[in-house]
Formats: structure tokens, sequence, C-alpha cells
């Protein structure tokens, strides 16, 4: 991980840390408090100090060095981060779905550690969670805080990647997924991934 300082003026770029693994994704607290966390490879890394400084999260936890992929701080508790892992290869074979609240320093697998899940969307209008996973599969789920379900494959493709919510006052709520290099096809729902379309051919 790098810092970027005095973009503008005199650039310098200084190695933060050396996770020795891929990084994916890092999540700063949306309070300002100087509280992070990132996913990577080699499992689930905080922050305290705006990622001057990271250590593995949770050492208790069995989940703590799993390839984590995606993560999302939750609207409805900010001190959780909602949480996304993959199959990652033959010696990796958990992916599911996570939980890490920061202040009790806690990891906890919700479900579906059997599904190569990709991505999570989190539907901040809801009053109540309302999560949705993506796996590379086409599998979509919905997870309201106790259970996970169902929706409708994303029709004829493998190797998703993205699952997004789009919101605008004049249009209904629309779900978009998409995927990788060898998934390149959009689709979208406007009813809560019930259904799907291919909405454009990448």
């Amino acid at each position: 991980m790098y810092k970027f300082e005095n973009i503008y003026d005199s650039p310098t770029v200084t190695i933060v840390k050396d996770f020795g693994a891929s990084v994916y994704k890092t999540d700063f607290d949306s309070r300002g408090n100087g509280k992070a966390v990132c996913v990577a490879v080699n499992g689930l890394y905080r922050s305290v100090d705006y990622g001057a400084t990271w250590n593995l999260a949770d050492a208790s936890s069995p989940y703590r060095s799993e390839a984590f992929w995606e993560i999302e701080q939750s609207p409805w508790n900010k001190d959780e981060y909602y949480i996304a892992a993959i199959k990652y290869d033959a010696a990796d074979p958990l992916g599911g779905f996570y939980v890490y609240n920061f202040e009790q320093d806690k990891l906890v697998q919700l479900g579906l550690a059997d599904a190569d899940t990709a991505d999570i969307a989190c539907d901040s209008d809801s009053a109540t969670t309302l999560v949705y996973i993506l796996t590379r599969p086409g599998q979509v789920f919905a997870y309201d805080g106790i259970t996970f379900t169902p929706r409708t494959t994303v029709p004829g493709t493998a190797g998703l990647r993205k699952i997004d919510i789009v919101k605008a006052p004049c249009m209904p709520k629309m779900i978009y997924a998409c995927g990788d290099r060898t998934a390149t096809k959009v689709y979208r729902s406007l009813d809560s991934g019930n259904t799907w379309e291919q909405y454009s051919a990448g």
C-alpha cells in the first residue's frame, strides 16, 4: 500500500505497508475518525490512524486470513462492515459472507460458506438491513440481517464481479451486475433482483 502526498506541488510516494498479497479494497470510516479496514487475499486488516499502520483483525477468528474480496460499511451500524470472500484457489475453497465489528474487533461468518461470493451492495434506502450479495456464477441473494433469500440468477453468464444499486429521483431503483474480462455484459434488474435483463453487450 502506498501513500501519495503533495500531488500538485512536489509529489512523494511512500510505502505504507507490504501486505505480501493483493489488496482489493480499503474502506475508511465515513465518520472521519481515522478507522479503516482493508481486504486482501491473505486476510482482513484494520487501522486506527488513517492507514498509517495496519494489523490483522480479530486474532481469535478462524476466518481472519481468508481471501477477502469486497467490503462495505453498514449504513445501519457504522461500526460494522459487510465482507465477501472468494474461493481463491484449490487451497482456499471457502467463500462466504461476513460481518466485522470494528469496536469489538470481531469477525463473524454469516453464511453462504459454499458460495463463491464476489461483491455486495447495501441498500441504504432501507430502514433495516438489506444487502444484495453476488456470486461469480451469477447467483444473487438478499440478506435482511437474519436470512438469505435467493433472487433470480443472472442469466447466461459466469465470472461476474460487481453488483451495485443505482438510484435517481426520476427513475425506479435499479440493480446492476457485471463481470470481468471474461464476462463483459452488463445486466439490470428493476425489481430487486427478481428478474434480469441484458443492458449492455459490454
